[in-house]
This record gives structure tokens, sequence and C-alpha cells, in this order.
């Protein structure tokens, strides 16, 4: 049964629902309006109030239709946080078109397959980022070699046969990319009136963006989703921080994500509240943003959280104006949990599960919730979805406590699925059942409580000597290790038991333990089939943007290491 948050119950949503048939550029102008001098944007000495951050989008939008980007067009963006990031991806949403953020990690295959697969007509980029240690415009260069011929906005590509504009934000040297400042004053030939009419027919239902999968598990997938569905998400979540005009939020997370172009961004739009951006997250200029913005909210995975509060300037900073905090992607021992929000000053510390499927989120903690909740639960469902776990063998619904695969039913229309998975039909229908439930291929139990546990991925599960061994429970227990900062589990093949645990560890900076000390701490912690065989010491894990654990990088790992008979426990 869903949860009712701060007395929101089904039937309130409901009428919430109905009322909330806009889109994303109606959303802006509609704050715009209500708060127009308050400020909208930070980013170094750069400040936009909600006037003008709604003025600079009008003139975006105006300039992607004056090139030529139309209603349902997909429009790549592969920039770090600034923004400029902001303004196109509410220029993108104003004219109907479709927002496909790129990850600033990518390489140039990468880079080629999301945009051959999403069929953008249009690149936003910057020439380089992450202080130029990513070349981006070079990286694109080598993948459509035509932009040194084409002229701009006619782009012809035999790699990327859709793209046709490219525009660039920074120095730029290929004829066939249009500037910043070229884009904005070509845009002067597009009347306010045709941007009217263009943002008359965008509403609700329409899709604003393709989100890819983050990659935990291989092959990237395009989750197509609608305004309304991550605005059903975001108010939930704004509600239950009681986010105001009033509120400040550090955007430190990577804006190609959903956690940090909806989370950070978008919900701040919602509500009147200040975004301030970094390029990309950095603990010392986080902590200096806090005390001289005076940020009220962070968000972030247990990763940036931890570097925050161990940070060694850390007391030099004074945070005091943070009240809350927002945070997911990954879990985090409970011993981490308290000290992120004693050392922060955390007042209210909110845990929650999602994914890109399901507009962000499905299930957050309450108000009132202890810490053991937030490190050891990802809190009750949202009132606008249901969630049920499914016993992967029979395919029924579990019994009370019992582990399986859990599932998600929205109540309204995109008030938290996706649409569909871009050109892929057969992948939709695997996810979606024809009883409108989405499977997310995701383990866990409804506690005695009503609360989600996570026990694991479906596809992480391994069988050792008969028996489900689900990860996330060997790596709770790692994670009470006092020496032990991050672990991830995987199941590895074996002779006699079918496959065993590896477990991959990153020590605490002054720590010094031996792989058969670790095994033997889990020995007495739980069961023979559950203790991993293996431990293979890393200095990080290797982690999406959004700090989950990518888990296919690991298994390359175990295979070279048990292929080349190197000791894994090393």
């Amino acid at each position: 049964m869903p949860l009712s948050i701060d007395g929101l119950g089904e039937g309130d949503v409901g009428a919430w629902y109905r009322r909330a048939d806009r889109a994303w550029g109606d959303v802006l102008d509609q704050t715009a309006a209500a708060f127009p001098d308050r400020e909208a944007v930070v980013f170094g000495d750069q400040r936009l109030s909600y006037s003008e951050l709604r003025s600079t989008v009008d003139r975006f939008a105006r300039a992607l239709i004056a090139i030529g980007v139309h209603y349902g067009d997909q429009v790549a963006v592969w920039m770090t946080g600034c923004p400029e990031w902001v303004i196109a991806q509410f220029a993108i949403y104003k004219i109907g078109a479709r927002l496909v953020p790129l990850n600033t990690r990518f390489k140039a295959g990468e880079v080629q397959y999301s945009l051959a697969h999403s069929d953008a007509t249009t690149l936003i980029l910057q020439s380089t980022f992450l202080n130029g240690s990513i070349p981006a415009l070079d990286m694109l260069r080598e993948i459509c070699t035509e932009l040194d011929c084409a002229a701009p906005g006619a782009l012809h590509s035999e790699n990327l046969p859709r793209l046709r504009n490219v525009v660039c934000l920074g120095a730029h040297c290929c004829p066939g990319v249009l500037s910043w400042s070229d884009v904005l004053a070509a845009g002067l030939d597009v009347s306010k009136a045709d941007l009217a009419r263009a943002q008359e027919v965008v509403n609700g239902d329409d899709i604003c963006q393709i989100m890819y999968t983050s990659g935990t598990t291989g092959a990237p997938k395009g989750a197509m989703i609608a305004h309304r569905t991550n605005q059903c998400g975001l108010a939930m979540l704004a509600k239950r921080v009681h986010m105001s005009s009033s509120d400040t939020i550090l955007a430190a997370l990577p804006l190609f994500t959903n956690f940090g172009c909806m989370l950070s961004v978008a919900v701040a739009i919602c509500y009147g509240a200040r975004m301030v951006i970094q390029a990309t997250f950095d603990p010392e200029e986080s902590l200096r943003l806090i005390e001289r913005e005076q940020v009220t909210i962070l968000l972030g995975t247990p990763t940036m959280f931890i570097m925050l509060q161990q940070h060694p300037k850390f007391a030099q900073f004074d945070v005091r104006s943070l009240r809350s905090g927002i945070i997911g992607g990954a879990p985090a021992p409970v011993s981490v949990i308290e000290a992120m929000a004693n050392r922060l000053g955390l007042k209210d510390l909110l845990g929650g599960y999602g994914l890109v499927e399901g507009g962000g989120v499905s299930s957050a903690t309450l108000e009132n919730d202890t810490l053991d909740h937030v490190a050891t639960t990802v809190g009750r469902p949202m009132p606008f979805c249901e969630v049920r776990i499914v016993n992967t063998a029979t395919g029924q619904p579990a019994v009370p406590e019992e582990s399986g695969e859990i599932c998600v039913r929205e109540r309204f229309r995109f008030s938290h699925h996706f649409k569909s998975y871009y050109k892929d039909p057969i992948r939709t229908a695997e996810t979606i059942d024809s009883d409108g439930w989405l499977h997310t291929g995701d383990l866990g139990r409804i506690d005695d409580q009503g609360y989600l546990v996570i026990t694991g991925r479906l596809k992480d599960m391994y069988i050792c000597g008969g028996f489900n061994v689900y990860p996330a429970e060997v790596e709770n227990a790692l994670h009470r290790h006092p020496g032990i900062k991050q672990a991830a589990v995987i199941g590895v093949p074996d002779v006699r038991l079918g496959e065993v645990g590896m477990a991959f560890v990153v020590l605490n900076a002054d720590a010094t333990i031996a792989a058969d000390a670790i095994i033997g701490f889990c020995r007495r912690q739980m069961a023979n089939t559950k203790v991993p065989r293996f431990v293979h010491f890393l200095d990080q894990l290797p982690l999406t943007a959004t700090g989950k654990v990518q888990k296919f990088v690991l298994r390359e790992v175990a295979e070279r290491l048990l292929a080349d008979r190197v000791d894994p426990n090393q």
C-alpha cells in the first residue's frame, strides 16, 4: 500500500496529477512570473535571476528553431555543469524537442553510439572539458570527419547520418561547427510569436528527454521520459524536504544524469529555489560554495558525502546553513550515514530508490525516520506508484519479507513509468508486462514496517552449491568491517560449487588487512555459502556517474585474474 507523505494520499495525488498536465517550458515561465528577481543560477561569478534565465532560454529556443530543430527532434548535450547546460535543457523542452544528455566521460565510440542510436539532429558541446583533459570537439572530429569541410548547419556524416548541427561553447576551428553566440544571433530572425506557437503544442504527455541507462550491466538503452513523469517524483521529494523559494541547492552532480538535471536543476525551477552549479564535483570547492552561498540542500551519492565530511580542510568551512540532504545511487553502512549527518549538521537526510525508467524515484524515507532506516532501507513507496515483490522462480507475489524482484506500477499514466525504450520494442515489452508492472531487475523485500530493502540485482545473483546468494547482503556485511571503505561482490565460476563469491574491496586510508582476515570476518557474519572465496583489493571501485558500481567491469577483472591464474586474494 503506498505511503501517504505529509498527508498527501492517493486521492490528493490524483487531483494534483490532473492539475500538472504541463510541460517543463511552462513550469519555467510560471516560476519566472512568480519570482522574477529571485536568483536562479549561480556559477562562479555568473548570476542569473529567474527573469533573466527565462529570457535567455527563450532566446536559445528561438535559435534552435532558426537552425532547423523541430518538435520531436533529438538534441544531444555534451557538457559539464554550467548555465548554458540549463539554458539548452529548457530551450529544448520549450519547443517540444527531446534532450539527450551525454556522459562527459564518454570515449569516441560511446559518443558515436549514443548520437547514432538516438538519431540526434543537433549536438551542443563544449570544445573541451574536465580542465582540458577531454578534447570533446577533437573526439567528435574523429567520428565525424566531414566537420572539417561541411557548411554550418548542413552536416552530412556517414557515421552520424541524422546529425545536421553542431553547436560549440568555447573555441572552435571546424568549418562545420556553429558557435553558441552565432546560434543566439540566428535566433533573432525567429519572432516571439513563432516561439509561442511552438511552445503551445507541447504538453505534459510529450517526451521531454531520452535518458540512457547508466551502464551497470552493459550496453545502455534509451528510456523515453514524458514531461509530467519527472514532475511527479520531484514534487513528492520536494514536499518531503519542505523545499521552497528560499532554498539554495548545490548542483554538484553531473547534469547528464537524471539525478543531476532533474533532482538538482528541474526541482529548483519547480519551486523557485536557487541552484549553485559546479562544473564537476570537487569536495573543497563544494565546501567553499556551501559557506559562501549558504547552501541549504545537498544532493549526492554516498561517495560525494564521504569526500566532503572526510576532507582534510573540512573544519575550515562553515556548513551550518545545511539543513537537508538527499542521498542516492548506492548503499552505505550505518556508520557512514551517521558520520555524514553529524559532521555536515544535516537535520534531515533522505534516502530513496529509483531508476531512469521509473521517473527517478519510486520510494523514499520519511521525515522522522532514523538514520538506521536511511542506511538499511530505501523507504516507503511513493503515493503515485505501487511496489510489489515477485518470486523470481514462480513469478507470483512474494510472501512477506521474502526477497524477490522489485516491480513497480504507476497509478496514473506517466505518473511514474517511462514510455518505452527508444527503437527497442522487444526490451520495452520485457521490462513492462501486460499488467503494467515495470520489472526493475533489482532484488528486494518489504520489511515488517512496510519499508523497501534492496538485496541485490537479479543478474548479480549467483548460485553457490545450490543456494542463491545475493551480493548486496554480503556487501552490507563487508561494510560493517571498520577497515573497509567500499566493497562489491560478484559470482565467479567454481568447479565444485558452480559459483563462489569474489569480493572487491577498497580499504580505508589507514587500514592494513589481509584477504584471509576479511574472509574470516565474513565467516563469522553469514552462512558458509555466502562467504566470498576470493578478496581482491582495489584503489577504487569502477563507478557510473551516479555512483553505481559497474559490476560488468569487475567481472572482466575477475576473468583476467582467473584466466591468468593470478591469486585474486591480493
